[in-house]
C-alpha cells in the first residue's frame, strides 16, 4: 500500500481521530494558557522597566537641580541599573540639546515609558531597544533619559524559552494523554468485536457485557444484544420449523413413492388409474401445504399487504355461514350465526382464513347431533368475533400449543389437514393488529375468540406492504 494511502487510511480510523481532536483541544488551551502567561510576565517586566525610569529620572533630576555635573549624577545610577549603557540628555527651554551623556538610541530602538506595555505582549522586544523617559528641571530646562531594556529582554528569552520547552512535553503529555483515553474509550468496541468475531450459528446465545452506564457503548452493547437475541429466535423458530417440515412431508412423500411403485409394477389399468389418483390427491395436499406455508413465512416476517375497503363483518359471516351451511347439514351438525358488529378496515381475503379455519376445526372435532355458533360484537377498541362448538374443547395445557405450526390437540376426535390453519388464523389475526385465544364454551367444548381493531394498523391500512 502507498504510504500516502496508508496515512490517509489511518487518519480516517476513528480512533486515531478521536485521539487527534482531544489532543488538539488540550493543545489549543495549552497555547492560550501560556500566551497569556508570557504576556502578563512581559508586561509586569515592562511595568518594572516604567517604576525604573521614574525611579531614575527622579533621581537625577534631584541631582541636576543640585547643579552637580550631569557624569556624577548618572554614575551612581549606571552602577545600579542592569546593563550599565545609560544616556543622558538635556535640553534648555527652545528645546535645543545643551548638554549629553553617553550615545542616544535611534528612534526605531526607543520604547516611550508608560506606552511600553502593548507593544511587549504582541512585538517582543529587541537587545537595542531601549526605554525612553523625560521629566522638567527647575530651572525650566528638561531631562531625557534613555535605560537599555537588554536585561529584560533577557529574561523575556528566558521566560519564551521555558513556555516553548514546557509546551513540547505538554504537546507530548497531551498525545499520549489522548491515545489513552481513546484506548480506554474504545476498549468496549474491541472487547465486542472479538466476542462475535468467532460468532455462529450455534453461539447466538452469546451476549455482550454492559456496565449499566447508558453512555453511547452501553447503548451499541444493548442494541447489539437485542438483535442477537431476535436472531437466535429466529434461527431457533428456522431449526423448529424445519423439522416440523421434514416430519410433515415424510408421510405424503412416503404414500406417493409406495404408490407411484404400485403404479409401476401393476397389470391392471384399473390399479394404476387408483394409485395416479392417490397420487394426484397427496400432491394437492402438499401444494395447499407449501401455500399455508408461504403464507405463513409472509405473515411472519410482516410482509404480506392488506387491501380493500371497509369489511362489512355482518354480510362476511352471513355470506360464510351460507357457503358452509351444507356441509354442516351433511355431517349433522348445526351451523347458528348473530351479528351486529358494523364495520372495521381489513383485508377480506386474509381475514376468510380466520373464519374459514375455525369453521373447518368445529366442523373436524364436531359429532353429528352438536351445534356450532359464531357470534360478532362490536366493542370499544373493534370486534370480537366468536366461534364456539359443542366438542370436546381444548385442555388448558394445550390452548396455546394448537396455535404452533403442524400442531394437533391430544382431544381431536380425528387428524385431519397438517396443522397450519390455527396458526394462520393467528397470525392473520396479528398482522391486523388484533389476536385469537381459546377458552372453554357455554356449548361444552371449545370457543375461539378473535379480537380485531376498528382500524387496520397505520403502516397498512393503505395497502402497503408491511414490514
Amino acid at each position: 500500500m502507498p504510504p500516502v494511502e496508508a496515512v490517509r487510511r489511518s487518519l480516517a480510523r476513528t480512533d486515531v481521530r478521536a485521539a487527534l481532536t482531544i489532543a488538539s483541544l488540550v493543545l489549543a488551551a495549552l497555547i492560550v494558557q501560556g500566551f497569556a502567561l508570557y504576556t502578563y510576565a512581559a508586561n509586569e517586566n515592562l511595568d518594572e522597566a516604567d517604576r525604573w525610569m521614574v525611579h531614575a529620572l527622579r533621581l537625577v533630576a534631584l541631582r541636576a537641580d543640585r547643579g552637580d555635573r550631569l557624569e556624577t549624577a548618572v554614575s551612581d545610577l549606571a552602577g545600579a541599573w542592569p546593563g550599565r549603557s545609560i544616556s543622558v540628555r538635556v535640553r534648555d527651554a527652545s528645546g535645543a540639546i545643551v548638554e549629553s551623556w553617553g550615545p542616544w538610541p535611534r528612534p526605531d530602538a526607543q520604547v516611550e515609558m508608560g506606552r511600553s506595555s502593548a507593544r511587549a505582549a504582541f512585538r517582543g522586544w529587541h537587545v537595542r531597544e531601549h526605554l525612553v523617559g523625560n521629566t522638567p528641571l527647575r530651572d525650566g530646562r528638561s531631562l531625557e533619559l534613555a535605560l537599555p531594556l537588554s536585561h529584560f529582554h533577557a529574561k523575556a528569552a528566558e521566560m519564551a524559552h521555558h513556555v516553548a520547552v514546557t509546551g513540547t512535553l505538554s504537546v507530548l503529555v497531551a498525545l499520549l494523554t489522548a491515545w489513552i483515553a481513546t484506548l480506554r474509550a474504545f476498549s468496549p468496541l474491541r472487547r465486542a468485536t472479538h466476542a462475535l468475531r468467532d460468532l455462529d450459528a450455534g453461539e447466538l446465545d452469546r451476549r455482550l457485557p454492559t456496565r449499566g452506564t447508558g453512555d453511547p457503548v452501553d447503548q451499541h452493547a444493548e442494541t447489539l444484544n437485542r438483535v442477537l437475541a431476535r436472531i437466535d429466535a429466529g434461527f431457533a423458530r428456522l431449526r423448529d420449523f424445519s423439522s416440523d417440515v421434514s416430519h410433515e412431508l415424510r408421510t405424503p412423500l412416503n404414500r406417493i413413492a409406495n404408490v407411484a411403485d404400485v403404479a409401476i409394477h401393476g397389470d391392471e389399468p384399473r390399479e394404476q388409474r387408483i394409485a395416479l389418483e392417490t397420487i394426484q390427491e397427496t400432491t394437492d395436499e402438499l401444494a395447499r401445504m407449501v401455500q399455508s406455508l408461504l403464507l405463513l413465512a409472509e405473515l411472519g416476517d410482516r410482509r404480506a399487504a392488506l387491501h380493500g375497503p371497509p369489511l362489512d363483518v355482518d354480510a362476511w359471516i352471513a355470506h360464510t355461514a351460507d357457503l358452509y351451511a351444507p356441509s354442516f347439514e351433511e355431517k349433522g351438525v348445526k351451523l347458528a350465526y348473530r351479528s351486529d358488529a358494523g364495520t372495521i378496515e381489513g383485508d377480506r381475503m386474509l381475514l376468510d382464513r380466520i373464519l374459514v379455519n375455525l369453521l373447518d376445526n368445529a366442523l373436524a372435532q364436531v359429532t353429528p347431533g352438536g351445534c356450532v355458533e359464531i357470534e360478532a360484537r362490536r366493542t370499544p377498541q373493534g370486534v370480537t368475533l366468536c366461534v364456539d362448538d359443542s366438542g370436546p374443547g381444548v385442555p388448558v395445557w394445550e390452548r396455546e400449543r394448537i396455535f404452533e405450526r403442524f400442531a394437533h390437540g391430544s382431544t381431536n376426535t380425528r387428524r385431519s389437514g397438517h396443522g397450519l390453519g390455527l396458526a394462520i388464523a393467528r397470525a392473520v389475526a396479528r398482522l391486523h393488529g388484533g389476536d385469537i385465544a381459546v377458552e372453554a364454551s357455554g356449548l361444552g367444548g371449545a370457543r375461539f375468540r378473535v379480537e380485531l381493531p376498528t382500524r387496520a394498523p397505520a403502516s397498512l391500512s393503505a395497502g402497503k406492504p408491511a414490514r
